[in-house]
C-alpha cells in the first residue's frame, strides 16, 4: 500500500512539474521573497516521473552539475532530509561525502527522526548568525522540503501554519518551482518536533524503549489534571457508548477485577459461553497487578476488543511503567540531556472530571510510596498495550437499557463506585477508582442540592467518598438510589455485592477466591475459582 501510494504521489509530482515546466534548474528557490537565509531544491540527479534510481546508479559526475549550480547561488551549508534507502542511490563515496567536499557544512537529518525540527532549526539559526545561505532538500524538493521552509517562516516571522504555507506556495508559483501544501502535517511537525511520514520512523530518543511511553511522559509533564497516581486524565473521562460499540440485542458480559489471572479469565469466559461474534465483554477495571500474568490479561482484553474502565491498579501500573522507562532513559548517556524528570514541585490538579476543584501540587504520598520493582512486569507492555491502558475512561454508560431483576435500567460501569447526589461530571477521580464507603458531611434543606432524602424529610444528606471505612461511614451502594444500575469492582473484602441499583463484582480472584461476571440482560452471575492459578503462582514464586 505504501509503495502504491508513493508511486501515485510521484506521478502527481511529475504532472505538476510538466505543468510549470522545467525552467528553474533543480527546483531551486528561496523560502520566501523576504528571506535570504533558507533555500530549497531537489536532490542531485533527481529522476522525474515515477521512476526511482537503482542503488549505486548515481555517480559523482552526475552530482557535479547540482553542486556547481548551488555554489553559483552562494550556498554554503546543506541540510539533507533523506533516509538511508534514498542515500543508497549514490555510488561511492556517497552523496554526503560528495557534498562535504564542496560546502562548509553538510548534515543529514531525516524529518522522521525524533527531535529533528529542533536540530534543523538550530542549523538554520547558525547559518543566519554567520550570514550564510543554507539549503534544505529532500528528493523532489516538494513535500518534506516545503514543510521545512514553512516551519522556518513560522518560527522566524511568527506566521501561522496556514500563513507560512500560503507564503511558501505563493512564492513558489511566482518563481516557477514546485512546492507541496500540507498544513496539518506542518502543524504537527512543529508541535511535536518530528514527522511520522514513514512507518519505520524513530519517534523517541534512543534511551526510551518505545514511542508511546515517551509520548505519555511528555503529555503527563504538561498535564494540568492528573490522577491520584500521577497519570494524565484520559481524553474521554466519561464515555457514552453507542450501538456501534454494542449493537442492540447483544449479550454483555461484565467481568470483575482480573488482577493478572489470565487462565482464570479464560475459564470464566468458557463458563459464560462467550461467543465473540455476538457478545461484548466489559471489565470493571484492575485488569493488572498482584496476579500471575498481567501482560497476558491486557493482551487478551485487546484481543477480545473488550471495553474497560480505569482501575486504581491499572493507573498505578501505567504510571510505574513510564517511570521505569524514564529511569532507563535517564541512565542512557545518549538521552540524559534530552529527557528531564517531571518537576515534583510543580503545581498539579486532582480535579473533578470537569476540572473544578484545585489541589496543591507535588507528588502524593501514594506516588512516593510506589516501589518500581513491584512493577517490573510492565516492561512486557508494548505500545498497543500502553495505548489501551492510557485510553481507559473512568466510566462507561451502555447505550441501551437492560433487564436487571425484572426492571429496565440504564447501566453505568465504574471501577470502585460513585458518590450519591453528585452529578457524574462532578465525581472525583479518587472516588471513581478507590471509593468503598461514604460518610455524611453536611446536610441541606435545598432539594436542588441533590443527595438522598430519608423518609421524605426535607433534609438532604451530602456524602463524602472514603477509601476505607471510618466512623459513621456506610458502603456507598447502600445509599446509591440510581436511577442507573452500577456495575463495579474494587471491594474484594465484601466480595459479591447486591443492591437494588448496584452490583459489586470483585470476588477476590487475586487472593485465590473467585473471578465473577454478570451477564446482561438479566443480571445472572457466573463465577469460577482462581485458586488453582493462584496456588501455582505462589508455589512458583521464589521464597524471600
Amino acid at each position: 500500500d505504501r509503495s502504491a501510494e508513493k508511486v501515485k504521489r510521484l506521478k502527481m509530482e511529475h504532472e505538476r512539474a510538466a505543468a510549470v515546466g522545467e525552467a528553474v534548474p533543480f527546483n531551486f528557490s528561496a523560502a520566501s521573497s523576504r528571506d535570504e537565509i533558507l533555500y530549497a531544491s531537489e536532490i542531485p540527479a533527481a529522476m522525474s516521473g515515477n521512476q526511482l534510481p537503482e542503488a549505486g546508479s548515481i555517480t559523482e559526475e552526475m552530482v557535479l552539475p547540482w553542486i556547481t549550480h548551488m555554489q553559483s547561488k552562494g550556498i554554503a551549508r546543506v541540510i539533507l532530509l533523506v533516509d538511508d534507502n534514498e542515500l543508497k542511490w549514490y555510488a561511492p563515496p556517497g552523496l554526503i561525502s560528495m557534498q562535504q567536499k564542496a560546502f562548509k557544512s553538510v548534515v543529514n537529518i531525516p524529518m522522521c527522526v525524533w527531535n529533528s525540527w529542533d536540530r534543523i532549526y538550530q542549523h538554520i539559526l547558525d547559518a543566519e548568525a554567520a550570514q550564510e545561505k543554507i539549503l534544505a532538500h529532500c528528493v523532489h524538493g516538494e513535500g518534506r522540503t516545503s514543510r521545512i521552509l514553512a516551519a522556518w517562516l513560522m518560527c522566524k516571522y511568527g506566521l501561522s501554519a496556514e500563513g507560512a504555507t500560503a507564503e511558501v506556495q505563493s512564492f513558489a508559483n511566482r518563481e516557477g518551482v514546485r512546492r507541496a501544501e500540507n498544513t496539518p502535517r506542518l502543524q504537527n511537525y512543529v508541535k511535536v518536533g518530528y514527522d511520522d511520514w514513514r512507518k519505520d520512523a524513530v519517534h523517541h530518543p534512543p534511551g526510551w524503549k518505545s514511542r508511546k511511553s515517551f509520548e505519555l511522559h511528555r503529555q503527563w509533564k504538561d498535564a494540568r489534571e492528573v490522577s491520584p497516581h500521577g497519570t494524565a486524565y484520559p481524553q474521554v473521562v466519561h464515555r457514552q457508548l453507542t450501538n456501534e460499540d454494542i449493537p442492540s440485542g447483544s449479550r454483555v458480559i461484565v467481568i470483575g477485577d482480573v488482577h493478572g489471572c489470565a487462565q482464570t479469565l479464560d475459564l470464566l469466559l468458557q463458563e459464560c459461553g462467550h461467543d465473540p461474534s455476538t457478545d461484548k465483554v466489559i471489565f470493571v477495571g484492575d485488569l493488572v497487578h498482584k496476579g500471575p500474568d498481567s501482560v497476558a490479561v491486557v493482551k487478551r482484553a485487546r484481543e477480545l476488543r473488550a471495553l474497560c474502565v480505569r482501575g486504581n491498579h491499572d493507573d498505578a501500573a501505567l504510571f510505574a511503567c513510564i517511570q521505569r522507562r524514564l529511569a532507563h532513559a535517564l541512565a542512557s548517556p545518549a538521552t540524559t540531556s534530552d529527557v528531564e524528570e517531571r518537576d515534583a514541585k510543580r503545581p498539579r490538579r486532582d480535579d473533578t472530571a470537569n476540572g473544578s476543584a484545585d489541589q496543591p501540587g507535588g507528588r502524593t504520598d501514594e506516588q512516593k510510596s510506589q516501589k518500581p520493582f513491584e512493577y517490573a512486569w510492565t516492561d512486557g507492555l508494548d505500545d498497543d498495550d500502553l495505548t489501551y491502558l492510557a485510553d481507559l475512561p473512568y466510566t462507561l454508560r451502555l447505550p441501551d437499557k437492560y433487564d436487571i431483576g425484572g426492571q429496565q435500567r440504564e447501566v453505568l460501569i465504574v471501577h470502585a463506585g460513585l458518590v450519591a447526589g453528585a452529578p457524574l461530571e462532578g465525581q472525583l477521580a479518587k472516588d471513581m477508582y478507590k471509593i468503598r464507603d461514604v460518610k455524611p458531611v453536611q446536610a441541606s434543606t435545598s432539594a436542588s442540592d441533590g443527595g438522598n432524602t430519608e423518609d421524605g424529610a426535607d433534609e438532604v444528606k451530602k456524602w463524602e467518598g472514603q477509601e476505607l471505612a471510618v466512623d459513621g461511614s456506610v458502603a456507598w451502594v447502600d445509599v446509591w438510589t440510581g436511577p442507573e444500575h452500577v456495575y463495579f469492582g474494587h471491594d474484594a473484602n465484601r466480595k459479591l455485592q447486591h443492591s437494588p441499583f448496584a452490583t459489586g463484582l470483585d470476588s477476590g480472584a487475586c487472593y485465590g477466591f473467585n473471578l465473577s461476571a454478570a451477564i446482561l440482560p438479566g443480571g445472572e452471575i457466573k463465577a469460577v475459582s482462581s485458586k488453582p492459578e493462584i496456588d501455582a503462582f505462589i508455589n512458583a514464586t521464589p521464597k524471600a
